[in-house]
């Protein structure tokens, strides 16, 4: 299972305190395998409109490292059924739209990564609705857009051990 940092509601709190416009706080997020070994850092974009431009390529935030406001869901809906195993990114792309968000700097969780989680075991069908949100989302000026529908297509049709090994030789991805 994840592993919160021990500060991490605490910074987020205070965070969402300083800043009452800002609706959703995530931070980023350390990877290890299932002898908790580090294998990579995630680093998500910090200000509204790196975020924003982030929904085209993938969720810009890790669901697990995120607390947001009552009343933003309120106001945008729960989790919608309709988009099993892309829940996170629908409602955080709804949040967005209507709501400023932030990511902190700090990785404030640590993922395990394992064979057998959802994620991994489901990776096809979790890919097919990241497509089926950016096909609803898209913007048909934007190349960037274009690019994040291309990215998705191209990760269905890559196997993920290259790209697990790609991000552990990395040590980080953003």
């Amino acid at each position: 299972g994840d592993m919160n940092e021990p500060d991490r509601l605490a910074m987020q709190v205070a965070f969402l305190a300083a800043h009452p416009a800002v609706a959703l706080v995530g931070s980023a997020t350390h990877h290890v395998d299932e002898e908790l070994r580090p294998l990579y850092t995630t680093h998500y974009p910090e200000a509204h409109a790196a975020i924003l431009a982030r929904f085209a390529f993938r969720a810009p935030f890790s669901h697990g490292a995120c607390l947001f406001r009552a009343a933003a869901v309120r106001t945008v809906g729960a989790y919608n059924p309709a988009y099993e195993l892309g829940e996170d990114y629908d409602l955080f792309w709804r949040i967005a739209a209507r709501f400023r968000c932030a990511n902190l700097p700090d990785a404030l969780m640590t993922r395990v990564e394992s064979g057998a989680s959802l994620s991994h075991a489901r990776r096809g069908a979790m890919a097919r609705v990241r497509l089926a949100l950016q096909w609803r989302h898209l913007q048909w000026w934007s190349p960037r857009a274009w690019l994040g529908l291309a990215r998705s297509l191209l990760l269905m049709a890559v196997p993920e051990a290259p790209l697990l090994a790609v991000k552990r030789v990395l040590g980080t991805v953003g």
